[in-house]
């Protein structure tokens, strides 16, 4: 029987382990890009959940309360088709060039392509939808927009720009505990305080100067 030469059987035995340890990595790359992938699709699932009802139906979602970028990207994309191939059609509609810089614009004409989508599904859409679409819905809407909106432009978004500003958020919120409780106890409202009365003097500044501010648009 031939004698086994350590040293090469030291060798042989380092490079199976060299080759073993590769495969090892190999494996453990890979069921990285599993886990990764498996944590993509997870989070494609859940997105698509809040985008389809059980039935299968779209769900009725506000534009203004959507926190989903996924979602709010492909709301705007959908609207702005919705636009080319149906609003704009109309001699009366109006679109500022600003017009997705306008939440309740944005919001009002979503929830106008919603409606215009459930008058004319195969499924459930009946002519009586579609011609209180057309009738009542569409027409309604195009005078708002058109009121509120007809004088705008995107350079009036810019920093000096009258449309620049914020929209006012909900006042007092900070003392809502202390009403809600006094409410509870006696059903009466507490006494404003200083601080109160000057939190609402500046919320009534800012809703003042938003009014001003569609006033230039107007006049404009």
């Amino acid at each position: 029987m031939a004698s086994v030469d350590p040293a090469k059987q030291t060798i042989a035995l380092a490079g199976e382990l060299d080759r073993q340890g590769r495969r090892i990595t190999a494996l453990e790359n890979r069921a990285g890009d599993i886990e990764g992938a498996v944590q993509s699709l997870a989070c494609d699932v859940a997105t698509l959940a809040s985008y389809v009802a059980p039935g299968g139906d779209k769900k009725l979602r506000s534009w203004l309360l959507v926190d989903n970028p996924k979602l709010a990207s492909a709301d705007l994309k959908a609207l702005a088709q919705w636009l080319d191939a149906v609003w704009l059609h109309y001699p009366d509609a109006v679109l500022p060039s600003c017009w997705a810089w306008h939440p309740a614009l944005v919001e009002e004409l979503h929830v106008l392509r919603l409606a215009h989508v459930e008058a004319f599904d195969p499924k459930r859409g009946t002519v009586a939808k579609a011609a209180d679409w057309h009738d009542r819905l569409r027409p309604h809407a195009a005078a708002r927009i058109s009121a509120a909106y007809r004088r705008c432009d995107l350079a009036r978004h810019a920093p000096a720009g009258p449309a620049h500003q914020p929209t006012p958020a909900t006042p007092l919120t900070g003392h809502l505990t202390a009403i809600a409780a006094q409410w509870i106890t006696s059903k009466t409202s507490p006494t404003p305080t200083p601080d109160q009365l000057r939190e609402a003097h500046t919320y009534t500044q800012q809703v003042h100067q938003q009014h001003r501010q569609h006033q230039d648009l107007d006049d404009f």
